[in-house]
């Protein structure tokens, strides 16, 4: 199974050093490549060409759905709801909007799906999930290449945003009311809690730090904190990923199973290492719709899901197994995260911390768990 997950990573990696996606009608040869699959030798070489194939699939889908060029940069008329929670900085309210119908000159046309506006002089205040019709101007998605430097245009991609742009000065910029899916309802609660902690929290630089590590919401730390936080390396630890989600599951996890190991009866209906692995899950899904369920949390929750699959089936399963299965869901969920430093550093760091506890140690907590901290930061 490692090798198999292993070449299947490698094709998806291997497809996002192609300059153009390959034609489909060439992944039809993937069927006559199956019977490959019975030979052992042989077998990495059809995973590679299904990790190739699964990539260029979902990347077709997200191309799909950007702003048509004749369309760029004139105004549309749009109509949808806003995805996430809006960010107010002076005039400025920046969000994330998804369209569903997009109307240019009396004539329908496809949509981008997911865009980013920004909406200038606004004289309200916005929820998430409020479904709007607003004129907007759009362009496609771009960015500077400059070696080193951000690519703002593969961050968009791996976003899924279709298209950027504003919103304009007009009439056609009407409230249509609030969005009742389950995603809009969980941004909404998420709102309601920053709200709530921007009240209650004292005036300083703590409450932008607070609401990163609550919420996942990271707008209102200061840029000198920014500043900080990547000179000494540490602006990972206020995305909401691996870490918060596997250290709330580790301890969701012991509480849960000394909890259930209390009562006699409750030993005798389910196993406390069973209770304290519905536990953990349970909790690590909170987290991450506190989060927003945003894309470095979606991974970290394949990744706890995968390991207490583990001790839900009640089956032994090797660190190395767990951690395959969890790379091959990811894979699955999302190929393009492979684009992302995070991805590589969240299993790199996992795998190090397996390899470090699978080596014969001295007796003492110290010896045992002390050391990984070393492990992951030499690695």
């Amino acid at each position: 199974m490692r090798l198999s997950v292993l070449s299947f990573l490698a094709g998806v990696v291997l497809l996002q050093s192609f300059t153009i996606l390959p034609e489909a009608k060439w992944f039809w040869l993937l069927f006559l490549c199956l019977p490959m699959l019975f030979f052992s030798k042989l077998r990495p070489l059809v995973f590679i060409a299904l990790g190739m194939a699964w990539a260029a699939f979902r990347a077709d889908l997200l191309l799909q759905q950007t702003l048509p060029e004749s369309l760029e940069k004139k105004d549309v008329v749009i109509q949808g709801h806003i995805l996430d929670i809006p960010i107010e900085r002076g005039r400025v309210t920046r969000f994330e909007f998804q369209i569903d119908s997009l109307h240019y000159e009396g004539s329908d046309y496809p949509g981008p799906g997911r865009v980013r506006l920004n909406w200038y002089g606004a004289k309200r205040s916005f929820q998430a999930g409020e479904r709007w019709l607003l004129t907007v101007r759009l362009k496609r998605p771009n960015g500077f290449m400059n070696p080193g430097g951000f690519d703002y245009e593969s961050w968009l991609f791996q976003q899924g945003i279709g298209a950027t742009g504003y919103v304009r000065a007009g009439d056609k910029r009407q409230f249509l009311g609030l969005s009742m899916d389950p995603m809009s309802r969980l941004h909404r609660l998420r709102q309601q809690l920053m709200t709530r902690i921007e009240e209650m929290a004292r005036p300083g630089v703590g409450k932008g730090l607070l609401l990163a590590l609550s919420i996942g919401e990271r707008s209102q730390i200061q840029p000198q904190q920014w500043d900080v936080l990547r000179a000494t390396g540490t602006n990972h630890l206020l995305a909401i990923s691996g870490l918060h989600i596997g250290l709330v599951a580790v301890i969701a996890f012991w509480l849960g199973r000394w909890l259930w190991s209390l009562s006699v009866s409750t030993l005798m209906r389910m196993p406390a290492q069973l209770a304290g692995a519905l536990v953990a899950a349970c909790a690590a899904l909170a987290y991450a719709a506190l989060a927003g369920f945003s894309i470095p949390t979606q991974r970290a929750l394949i990744m706890v899901l995968a390991v207490m699959l583990g001790w839900l089936l009640r089956h032994r399963v090797e660190p190395g197994d767990s951690l395959s299965l969890a790379l091959l869901l990811v894979l699955l969920w999302d190929p393009i995260a492979v684009l992302a430093p995070g991805f590589w550093l969240s299993f790199a760091a996992v795998a190090l911390i397996f390899l470090v506890l699978s080596k014969p140690h001295a007796p003492g907590l110290w010896q045992r768990w002390g050391r990984i901290p070393w492990a992951v930061f030499v690695g």
